[in-house]
């Protein structure tokens, strides 16, 4: 008999399906499966994976949800190493994630809590894995605190849980200003790294300090009532931190100077039971040390000044196109490297082509050591050691290490301003006493801040600063807009929103503040470098202040006028990133802008050209938001009879009679919630503005 062949059956439709649908989602019960395992190591690796591929926040599914509340069980993990990647995993869930679930999360602040729990003893010896973990836990808490309203909830209507919370917050905060919390580190990589560690997490309880504080009138009572808690003690232990005469101040520093500053706001605003000497020994504890604090503030900024130099951007950016060209070349390579392994390239020239390759990546690294700023010449020649541990950082390619170190030198340089910039504005809004905020144009900052901010020139150093943020990028907005990291530019960008945010505040509410046309200049050649609503709203507050002859607000008119007549009323970036949403606010303000420099004159001339600026500005494609600013301020230009022949000129009752129906379409098919009582005003303004205009044509 012949030899028996097997009969090769083909799959069937129904098969193929099957294996196409398990393909699919081969990420589910396996990925469970390995957080769940047994071997630490491979629960760890599974923890990672999730972290690099950002799978808990791409969608919030049921599966989502599953991945998510595993993730959080390998938290509470007693693996140190497990626990630590499960919590990074979190707090990129927090702070990345546009689907959080604020019922889920807020739970978790109980486990961060009980995870934030002091040593046995005081003398235990805490290992840098565990200072890892502890950071990761402060920087979640810091997250849920400043955004999660459910989980701030929680701890003003849980007495053991937010008093648990602000002793383990206090407990690391003293620690880590008490260094060495351990004496592992033998070698200097070691002890460099773990300083690193201690640092950061020195940041973090700040952070959550300042975040408990700020805002929060509400869970500062509660604190301070209790009787199992010593606020006056609290203080003291905190005073102590403060440097008295400080040159130059850490992040660290300034999120305590903002939990001081908001710990004697709401004492302040409070004071008016005389009678409770409690309370008046702690805001006299908390006002010894207010001149501190603004000298803090003010010799950050000043010291960003000073150094200003130091920043690299130019640098920067050339090691960031390098990256991104290695990145591409990479790529390259690796794609000659699959055509030659398939004509089967002998293993000795491969070799020999990989060592041609890393003797030229060496050379390029020799010479980006002659441009570095000297606090990163030893962590460059580290990249090439053998050893990564002793390196202290990981052994990626020259190019992308070389960028990551840029990135951080620069980042540390602007962090601090920015930090300090933040806090200034809020020392810049009006004072609330007794729980009623003092409004209208007679709100002004509390006197004794006026004092202080005079005394230590705050606000010079901070105008200075537009000086500053100009000379860095050589006020070429291409610089900042094209050429600069994103990770840079959107700290530049914060930086200057922030600084029109200072300006805002203290033309409002500081009475020794004055607007001026200088002023308005120096704001407009920042905004013509760093596209930022906070500039564009600190020059319309600008024009509004404004008072007396010397204010050549027609000058004024004019720039605007060209600035809209050059966007054609849409100003547009060549940043494709840039937020949609933010140059609406900066056009807006720009039609703002226009009407508050004309309305005061009685040139017909301006006015008319003002108005032909903005029709021509006009189209069908205006948001909602736009047509009613641009509707708005024309109905403020003309509400006064005497501008009846520019109005009849300008053929404004036709251009009124075109546009309100398209508002009224436009605010019928709006879903949004913001700013929809303004629209509908404005829609109605502008019918009985038609109505009145009517009757003398």
């Amino acid at each position: 008999m012949g030899k028996k062949t097997r009969r090769k059956i083909k799959s069937t439709t129904s098969t193929s399906s099957s294996k196409h649908e398990i393909s699919e989602k081969p990420s589910g019960p396996v990925i469970l499966q390995r957080i769940r395992h047994a071997d630490a190591s491979i629960r760890q690796a599974a923890l990672s994976g999730i972290l690099h591929a950002q799978m808990l926040h791409r969608r919030s599914d049921a599966s989502s949800m599953k991945l998510l509340l595993a993730v959080r069980e390998q938290y509470m993990n007693e693996n140190v190493d497990c626990a630590v990647a499960a919590a990074e995993c979190l707090s990129d869930y927090l702070e990345c994630s546009d689907q959080v679930d604020e019922q889920l999360t807020a739970g978790w602040v109980a486990l961060l809590v009980d995870r934030l729990q002091q040593p046995q003893q005081p003398d235990d010896v805490i290992s840098i894995n565990r200072l890892n973990l502890v950071s990761e836990s402060l920087q979640m808490l810091a997250l849920l605190i400043e955004d999660n309203t459910v989980a701030m909830n929680r701890l003003i209507n849980n007495k053991d849980l937010r008093e648990s919370c602000l002793q383990r917050i206090l407990h690391w905060l003293n620690a880590s200003w008490q260094l060495p919390l351990s004496d592992t580190a033998s070698t200097a990589a070691a002890v460099s790294t773990r300083s690193d560690v201690e640092q950061t997490m020195q940041i973090l309880a700040a952070r959550c300090l300042e975040s408990l504080l700020q805002d929060n009138a509400d869970l500062f009572e509660l604190l301070y009532a209790s009787d199992s808690l010593n606020i006056m003690s609290m203080f003291q232990n905190l005073s102590d931190l403060l440097p008295i005469m400080p040159t130059t101040s850490s992040v660290a520093v300034l999120h305590l100077v903002g939990a001081w500053l908001s710990a004697w706001s709401i004492c302040k605003s409070g004071d008016g039971n005389d009678g409770d000497d409690r309370l008046q020994s702690l805001l006299q504890l908390l006002e010894s040390r207010l001149d501190a604090c603004i000298g803090i503030l003010s010799k950050t900024i000043q010291h960003a000044l000073q150094e200003h130099e130091t920043l690299r951007l130019e640098t920067l950016s050339q090691a960031y196109q390098e990256w991104q060209a290695d990145m591409v070349d990479q790529e390259l390579d690796r794609d000659v490297v699959r055509k030659v392994n398939a004509r089967k390239e002998p293993a000795r020239q491969i070799v020999k082509r990989l060592a041609r390759q890393r003797q030229e990546k060496q050379q390029q690294q020799a010479e980006n050591m002659d441009i570095a700023p000297d606090c990163l010449q030893d962590k460059l020649v580290k990249v090439g050691a053998d050893d990564v541990a002793t390196a202290g950082i990981c052994q990626f390619n020259k190019e992308e290490v070389w960028y990551t170190l840029l990135l951080d030198y620069n980042s540390q340089m602007i962090r601090p301003v920015s930090l300090a910039l933040e806090l200034t504005a809020n020392l810049l809004l009006p004072f609330e006493e007794d729980g009623d905020a003092v409004m209208g144009e007679a709100s002004q900052v509390h006197p004794l801040m006026q004092t202080l901010i005079d005394k230590h020139s705050l606000l010079t150093y901070t105008i200075d600063m537009m000086t500053w943020l100009r000379s860095i990028s050589d006020g070429d907005s291409a610089i900042v807009q094209t050429i600069v990291p994103p990770p840079v530019k959107e700290l530049l960008n914060l930086l200057a929103s922030k600084l029109g945010t200072c300006v805002t505040h203290a033309l409002q509410h500081l009475p020794s503040f004055a607007a001026s046309v200088e002023l308005w200049r120096q704001l407009h050649e920042t905004l013509a470098v760093y596209m930022v609503s906070g500039i564009s709203h600190a020059m319309v507050v600008c024009v509004q202040k404004m008072t007396g002859p010397a204010c050549d607000k027609e000058s004024v008119a004019k720039i605007v006028m060209e600035w809209l007549e050059a966007t054609k009323g849409k100003i547009v970036v060549e940043d494709k990133e840039h937020d949609s949403a933010e140059l609406e606010l900066l056009t807006r303000d720009m039609i703002c802008m226009l009407g508050c420099s004309i309305l005061p004159t009685s040139a017909d001339a301006l006015l008319a050209a003002g108005t032909s600026v903005l029709v021509n500005a006009s189209s069908l494609e205006d948001s909602i938001a736009i047509r009613a600013e641009r509707l708005n301020v024309l109905i403020d230009l003309f509400s006064e009879d005497d501008r009846d022949n520019v109005f009849k000129q300008t053929g404004m009752l036709s251009y009124f009679q075109r546009e309100l129906p398209l508002l009224q379409r436009q605010i019928s098919l709006y879903r949004g919630s913001d700013e929809v009582e303004f629209f509908q005003e404005t829609a109605v303004n502008a019918s009985r503005f038609i109505q009145y205009k009517k009757g003398y044509q």
